[in-house]
């Protein structure tokens, strides 16, 4: 078995650290600015951003102080940080479905479009949300919120390294459709074209890179060569 080089596992946790500092502020400040809609737009993005720069501080600072602990640790989830610090709304939308019943559409679907992958979510219940994460390959994972108790669907967040390689283009692709259509039920998503969606907001195509269609909203988020795909009701 090849010895893996350290030199490139710590080059590695480096560049981690900063990623989840990013991806802490980008979520945490689209959870803040959501839970704070009624009151303005221009004061819920303020809240938003400044909001999201705190949680993304503290999952940096985290961070740090976990890969310099565990040199082996090559994937550490910035979500908690971001969902235990910030959904303490006592009502958050949601979608009218369970996380579980979420992952199981999912492979419905893969399994019909005949991709041999199958999405295992193992959730983490926190203090105010339950967090899990699925990791496609390094540069591919989903993370899906739920409620705590009645496990209702929060949302969903698809980050993907664009490395300007194709078949990480693809990958992302195959991830994104199962997770955009299984938001909705069969009737629901008759005549969705989720191919186009998916493609257009890749290329951005849309004003403001959002696309919102049957009470859902899809839009994407791109920060220091990540795509932040995120999923969630209106």
């Amino acid at each position: 078995m090849a010895k893996e080089n350290p030199k490139m596992s710590g080059v590695a946790s480096v560049l981690a650290v900063p990623v989840i500092g990013i991806a802490a502020w980008i979520i945490g400040g689209w959870m803040i600015a959501d839970g704070m809609k009624n009151k303005g737009k221009l004061v819920s993005r303020a809240a938003g951003v400044i909001g999201g720069l705190a949680i993304g501080l503290v999952a940096f600072v985290i961070s740090l102080i976990v890969m310099g602990a565990n040199d082996d640790t090559t994937t550490v989830s910035s979500i908690p940080v971001a969902s235990s610090t910030v959904n303490e709304e006592k009502e958050v939308k949601t979608f009218d479905i369970s996380s579980d019943t979420y992952i199981e559409r999912m492979n419905t679907i893969l399994s019909r479009m005949k991709k041999p992958l199958k999405i295992q979510v193992p959730m983490k219940q926190l203090e105010f949300s339950s967090i899990g994460e699925y990791q496609l390959d390094k540069n591919i994972k989903i993370s899906i919120m739920a409620n705590n108790g009645d496990h209702r669907l929060r949302g969903a967040v698809i980050s993907s390294i664009n490395d300007g390689n194709t078949d990480t283009s693809l990958k992302t692709l195959y991830l994104a459709m199962p997770a955009f259509m299984a938001v909705m039920n069969e009737k629901e998503s008759k005549g969705v074209p989720f191919l186009d969606i998916i493609t257009n907001l890749m290329a951005g195509k849309y004003p403001g890179d959002v696309y919102e269609i049957n009470g859902i909203h899809y839009s994407v988020v791109h920060k220091d060569g990540i795509d932040f795909f995120f999923i969630r009701p209106v």
